[in-house]
């Protein structure tokens, strides 16, 4: 457990100052709770893995829906530090995860949703530990394939580059 521990603080000193998230400057939907303090933030890059399905309820009629999110995580020099999935579920590489539920989403422009997740769990003694909120910001790329998806190509499946910034968040220091 003394060793999980060390690599937690090793990873979060191995981030050097980032400038920390003004709450206040986001969209009201996905700022974090009063009494939630910043932790954590990692760059995440990878894909969005869309399927081509019918509507429910519509005849003949076809989207691209999401299938997972896939990405990798890095601190601010570029460190490989964990694994983001479906879930939506964050394993840094120090033994600790995250796992959550989205709670609201606001548009943002050439990206995914800016989104803010409550999670409902964490495991492990590492950087996620305690960890109450995550927020996905200054997204790019990720948005559903502009292909055809039709009859034809129902079940093609896509994957789409995205890249966006996690923070995370823990109960503030009473």
């Amino acid at each position: 457990m003394k060793n999980k521990t060390l690599m937690s603080l090793l990873l979060i000193a191995a981030l050097p100052a980032v400038a920390a998230v003004d709450n206040a400057q986001l969209p009201e939907n996905v700022r974090v709770p009063p009494g939630h303090a910043e932790k954590l933030q990692v760059q995440g890059e990878g894909t969005i893995v869309y399927v081509c399905r019918a509507k429910p309820g519509a005849t003949e009629q076809y989207e691209w829906t999401l299938l997972e999110p896939r990405a990798t995580l890095y601190n601010a020099q570029r460190q490989v530090v964990g694994q983001y999935y479906a879930g939506p579920r964050w394993d840094l590489n120090d033994g600790s995860q995250a796992v959550g539920k989205p709670v609201a989403g606001v548009a943002s422009p050439g990206g995914i949703p800016l989104q803010l997740v409550k999670v409902d769990e964490t495991r492990g003694e590492g950087a996620l530990r305690n960890t109450s909120y995550v927020q996905r910001l200054a997204t790019r790329g990720g948005l559903p394939p502009t292909g055809l998806c039709d009859k034809v190509n129902e079940r093609a499946v896509e994957e789409v580059p995205y890249q966006a910034t996690y923070v995370f968040y823990q109960p503030a220091p009473r």
